[in-house]
């Protein structure tokens, strides 16, 4: 009685997970529509005003990225999928608010222990996707 109840949580929850990551996707979507709208208005600026513009783009842009990143987290469960979003969220980080050194510096600290991170607990797994690598020397048959 006991496993078939947690079975039945673990399901619901597992549902409900599937349910946010689609309204995520939902929302990235219909943010995917602002971009274009950020054309026309980079357009018609001043060269002079454009900077703080294109730094409110980028910070759309790569939260947009985060999201989609966040669905895939959501999905997979993996700890490799975990770090990917806390890599683009501390990327966007870096690029749209830091504005001394010392916030730059603390961003690449905190991307290298990242990536240590990954490298400690995933040994042998890299970020990205998984293939075969296959040398310039190796002939490949088609079967």
């Amino acid at each position: 009685m006991k496993g078939k109840a947690s079975e039945h949580i673990i399901k619901g929850v597992f549902i409900l997970e599937v349910a946010l990551a689609i309204f995520i996707v939902i929302g990235v979507i219909i943010g995917t529509v602002d971009l274009f709208r950020y054309f026309k208005i980079i357009y018609t600026t001043p060269p002079l005003q454009t900077f703080p513009l294109l730094r409110t783009f980028l910070g759309h842009a790569l939260l947009l990225v985060i999201g989609l990143e966040l669905v895939i987290m959501l999905v997979l469960h993996t700890p490799s999928s975990v770090i990917e979003v806390l890599l683009f969220a501390t990327a966007r980080k870096m690029i749209i608010e830091a504005e001394t050194m010392s916030d730059i510096f603390l961003g690449i600290i905190s991307i290298g222990a990242l990536f240590a991170i990954n490298k400690i607990f995933s040994p042998g797994k890299n970020l990205g996707e998984e293939g075969t690598i296959i040398g310039s020397t190796k002939s490949v048959n088609d079967k």
